[in-house]
């Protein structure tokens, strides 16, 4: 077959790329699914947004249109697709549109045409049968979808032409490596290998600083008792400054009662309906206020006075005192709970400090004796790590931390854990190293060389390639990303 109408691009099917792998949508054979944004009101939906200044448009036969119904295809039962997913599915689409214009703008510039040789060739493909090309088959298709693949075709391959020269392409394969793109050195990959087969076993404790004992709450309370004083106040807010002077005016005249314009008024952001202060610790009101000024103001009110009007995190407020601040009783068992909660909360670096002398003194006695008996001691639990190299991060390209089930949270990003831990000689013990919610204590218990499969590591670094450019690409100022906006805009 010969091509007709040179560079004329598919108007109903499309040979899409998702990486390097292409599908060919053929119209005839295919179902293709309408989502129901683009259904609604019969009208052509906006621009989803613009490389280079041209519009990403859902249109029929458009490349953006292909990825959007393939992604839901993908899914499986397209009726059941949520809101959510619909909004990742267009923008994911709409991401792999702006690479594919991106690649062929690449190209474009370089003047190179697909051979005629090379669109033959994948044509075929699509009509083989028992690995042999079907002249029957090809003829059973008519000459106006073997244009439409044809079209495609030319276009995948051209776009493709750039992925191939860069990355290397997945078709096209001589022994071991992919013909074309940048290639990795057996050296490079010896020296990855290399840099996971050191690995290290790990033996463990942790202190739970959600425990934090109510005894040293209260010490530190008793300390710092302004923190826990309750004021009795009643609050009106609005949304703008102007609104709420002239209501502290008229409130100031006489010509409403402050309880009066509580109902009226009020947007009870920190209120209930009665305008009664819900969150009425003084902690808690300096959550509310902008600096310690206004703060001062509400908490030196005198009973039955009113405030200027004082800008809080959203809007502006008066407030009553309705009586005499209560101060706090220690040995209230709700109190109690209230200061355990607050220094959990806000003071972590208190209650961190403590625990760090906790896993020190424990840390001590592991020296002194043993892992095992300073453990027993202190009623606490050995874990393990299992084998792992030294990965920070988590990087695929080596074995990652192996934590046997175990929850410490993004460890795997802890610089002072890799310092100090891959530090360690056989049988020593750590420092304390605090991580999210508890403070642990490390014990090398096993070190090994681990022979390292690297039979993946080709892969990672393609990968990489291909993300590094994607980034570049995605977030540069010649993309504009209005999917968001046109997703709400037309949306039920």
């Amino acid at each position: 077959m010969k091509k007709e109408e040179k560079g004329k691009r598919s108007a109903k099917k499309i040979l899409i790329s998702i990486g390097s792998i292409f599908i060919l949508v053929l119209a005839a054979i295919s179902f293709v699914f309408i989502p129901a944004m683009a259904q609604s009101g019969g009208e052509e939906l906006p621009p989803f947004g613009y490389y280079h200044g041209k519009p990403i448009k859902y249109s029929q036969g458009s490349y953006f249109a292909a990825m959007v119904n393939y992604y839901y295809e993908s899914l499986g039962n397209v009726e059941n697709v949520n809101i959510e997913d619909e909004y990742k599915i267009f923008n994911n689409a709409f991401n792999d549109t702006v690479m594919n214009m991106a690649y062929t703008r690449a190209v474009d510039k370089s003047g190179y045409l697909v051979p005629d040789s090379a669109i033959e060739r994948d044509l075929k493909s699509y009509f083989m049968e028992d690995g042999v090309f079907s002249q029957k088959a090809f003829n059973s298709v008519s000459e106006n979808q073997k244009l439409d693949m044809w079209n495609a075709i030319e276009e995948a391959l051209f776009a493709s032409r750039y992925t191939d020269d860069v990355f290397g392409s997945q078709t096209d394969i001589m022994g071991d490596y992919s013909m074309y793109g940048l290639k990795s050195s057996s050296k490079e990959t010896d020296f990855i290998k290399e840099m996971g087969q050191n690995q290290r076993a790990f033996d463990y404790v942790s202190f739970d600083t959600s425990k934090y004992p109510q005894e040293q709450a209260i010490a530190w309370a008793e300390k710092n008792p302004e923190v826990f004083t309750k004021y009795n106040l009643d609050v009106i807010t609005v949304a703008e400054e102007s609104t709420a002077k002239n209501l502290l005016r008229q409130i100031q005249a006489g010509e409403i009662l402050f309880e009066d314009a509580i109902p009226e008024y009020s947007m009870n952001y920190y209120s209930e309906s009665d305008g009664a202060l819900t969150s009425s610790y003084n902690y808690q009101v300096k959550n509310i206020v902008k600096d310690e000024e206004s703060l001062n103001a509400i908490t030196n009110l005198a009973v039955n006075s009113v405030s200027d009007v004082i800008e809080t995190i959203n809007g502006y407020s008066i407030f009553k005192a309705k009586a005499e601040p209560t101060v706090a009783n220690f040995a209230d068992e709700d109190t109690i709970t209230v200061v355990t909660e607050y220094m959990i909360n806000y003071e972590s670096g208190v209650v961190e400090a403590y625990f760090m002398d906790l896993a020190s003194d424990f840390a001590n006695n592991a020296s002194l004796s043993s892992f095992e008996l300073a453990s027993a001691n202190a009623g606490l639990e050995i874990k393990n790590i299992e084998l792992s190299p030294l990965n920070y991060g988590n990087n695929p390209i080596l074995p990652t931390l192996n934590l046997a089930g175990n929850y410490l949270p993004n460890l795997q990003n802890n610089e002072s854990f890799f310092k100090e831990a891959y530090s360690l000689q056989l049988g020593q013990i750590s420092k304390p190293i605090p991580l999210s919610g508890m403070v642990c204590v490390f014990k090398l218990a096993k070190e090994e060389i681990v022979d390292v499969n690297t039979i993946m590591y080709m892969y990672y670094t393609n990968y990489f390639d291909k993300l590094s450019i994607a980034n570049a690409v995605i977030s540069s100022d010649k993309v504009e990303n209005n999917v968001l906006q046109v997703f709400l805009e037309n949306t039920n």
